[in-house]
């Protein structure tokens, strides 16, 4: 053991044990957290089945949402990373139960509707993340035009003209 754990070992158990109310471990803090969002979990209907959404989203959630906005992502790495949303605001076969009855502007309303409802319960309806998603692929297309190679401008030759 390092000279601070012996540290530890010899002063800091005996203070842990007398923390003061309130002052409690990450774990404890986190579950409570948990049970009251699970409390304030939204629930909507979604072709005819009735789905509450998470109380929370792993961070994993938020790194898949920035790889899906990156202008390298390729259409194959956008559709696995749209089933995993999906997956963790809906649950594993939903994709499967509902991909024969959305289309592509359904799927991107779920998910940015599921994630600020998540987040901040009913801070979002469907009509406002159908905006967020048409202005989100209008900046898309614009990020695309903008990395597209422009052709320069024909020069006029100079030097050897009729006489």
């Amino acid at each position: 053991m390092t000279e601070i754990d012996d540290q530890y070992d010899e002063h800091d158990q005996d203070d842990a044990a007398e923390a003061p109310d309130g002052f409690g471990t990450f774990d404890d803090y986190r579950e409570s957290r948990a049970a009251k969002r699970a409390e304030a979990a939204v629930t909507t209907v979604i072709l005819g089945e009735e789905v509450t959404l998470p109380a929370e989203l792993p961070i994993g959630f938020e790194l898949r949402m920035h790889r899906l906005g990156s202008p390298g992502t390729t259409e194959a790495e956008t559709i696995t990373i749209l089933r995993e949303l999906v997956a963790m605001l809906y649950g594993d076969d939903a994709l499967d139960e509902w991909q024969d009855d959305l289309d592509l502007d359904d799927l991107q309303v779920l998910v940015i509707w599921g994630a600020a409802n998540v987040r901040k319960p009913y801070s979002m309806t469907f009509p406002e993340a159908a905006e967020v998603a048409q202005a989100a692929e209008g900046k898309a297309r614009k990020m695309s035009a903008a990395t597209r190679p422009t052709r320069s401008p024909k020069r006029k030759r100079s030097g050897s003209s009729k006489r």
